[in-house]
């Protein structure tokens, strides 16, 4: 038994914000979180700064700083995510683009001073939450096209190891993270349970070399849906990361979607840029899509899956962790606002209504047989 293994998952929120939402601060959700055993939760941190003076708190940062506390008041650990510069994601017109996160004033990828200001950003986010929070992930799936934003790949790198560094010089306890997509483009089908050519340069650069911040290899993968394949594939992809990194391996995201399918777009909908062709078609049978056993998802499939991946990551020798992707149903896709698109709709274990789904209980009862 992993008696000091991570137990997580991932902060209910607003989407396609990723502020914590109501549901997230209530009682009964953390009456929900503390009978499935949950000891850590993932949140994204803003950038913390409106202003070149750092004068100013932005309010997304301000809330992140106070969801931390509600969360360590009732019991549970906050890991901090550093936001991604950049990512393609519906944007306030309701298109799919590449929308900005870093402030206006820090400058842009390639400047001197935005990585100057992205250091000291870092820096002061690491500090003032070291009693909060001990472990950051540095950006999110940013070996794939959708979360490197407007990056090239020489500036990811740098990016990387710039938010990492800062965040170490905030608070050198920290334990630094960053986590694979496993796809270098979002929705391709292909070879996906090891780590591919792109992310393994990646890695050697930002794990491999003296004096590297990062401490823990995070990977995300979803099996039988974004991915081919079924549970079994974690094995090969764990041990795969272990041995590019040499460091402990924390299951950043994982699960599987309840939703089959929404209605149908309108044809004259279809043919712009989405991220991928689930949100295209709003449907898991997709081009290039796979379902795990051929199944149609289900709210019972989901509890299904997940019992299968929590006995793989509390058996092998290099998992220290898993983050459940993701506690509560989102009302809106992330990647392109609908209400009803399978492709970010309904990963939660829990509804939009803060009822249980099957895969609550099936959550609750292994991660108590496993970790408890």
């Amino acid at each position: 038994m992993k008696r000091e293994y991570l137990v997580g998952t991932t902060i209910p929120i607003v989407s396609p914000e990723t502020r914590c939402s109501s549901f997230g601060r209530s009682r009964k959700n953390f009456e929900l979180m503390h009978r499935a055993g949950l000891r850590i939760v993932r949140a994204f941190c803003g950038y913390p700064f409106a202003d070149a003076e750092k004068q100013i708190q932005q309010e997304a940062y301000k809330d992140f700083k106070a969801v931390a506390e509600l969360y360590a008041q009732n019991g549970i650990e906050t890991m901090g995510t550093v936001t991604n510069d950049s990512q393609y994601m519906v944007d306030n017109t309701g298109a799919v683009s590449c929308v900005i996160h870093a402030p206006e004033w820090m400058g842009s990828p390639e400047e001197e001073r935005y990585y100057r200001q992205l250091f000291e950003c870092c820096k002061f986010m690491a500090q003032d939450n070291a009693e909060r929070v001990r472990y950051w992930q540095i950006g999110n799936e940013n070996d794939t096209d959708v979360f490197r934003g407007r990056l090239d790949p020489e500036q990811n790198i740098r990016w990387l190891l710039t938010a990492a560094r800062g965040i170490k010089a905030g608070n050198p306890q920290a334990k630094c993270i960053t986590n694979l997509a496993g796809l270098d483009k979002l929705g391709q089908p292909g070879k996906t349970h090891s780590v591919h050519p792109a992310a393994a340069e990646m890695l050697e650069r930002t794990f491999c070399i003296e004096n590297s911040p990062f401490d823990i290899i995070g990977l995300d993968a979803y099996f039988g849906s974004w991915m081919p394949g079924r549970p079994e594939y974690w094995h090969q992809y764990i041990d795969d990361a272990h041995r590019v990194t040499g460091k402990p391996v924390l299951i950043s995201e994982w699960g599987y979607s309840t939703m089959q399918r929404g209605e149908p777009r309108p044809e004259s909908d279809r043919n712009r840029h989405f991220n991928s062709d689930v949100c295209r078609w709003k449907d898991w049978d997709a081009p290039g899509m796979e379902k795990w056993m051929g199944k149609d998802h289900t709210e019972e499939l989901q509890a299904e899956y997940i019992r299968h991946c929590v006995k793989i990551f509390a058996e092998n020798e290099h998992c220290i962790g898993d983050l459940f992707f993701q506690w509560q149903d989102q009302e809106r896709c992330w990647q392109c606002g609908e209400p009803d698109c399978p492709s970010e709709c309904a990963w939660g274990c829990i509804r939009t209504d803060g009822t249980p789904k099957p895969g609550f209980y099936a959550l609750m009862e292994e991660y108590n047989r496993y970790f408890g």
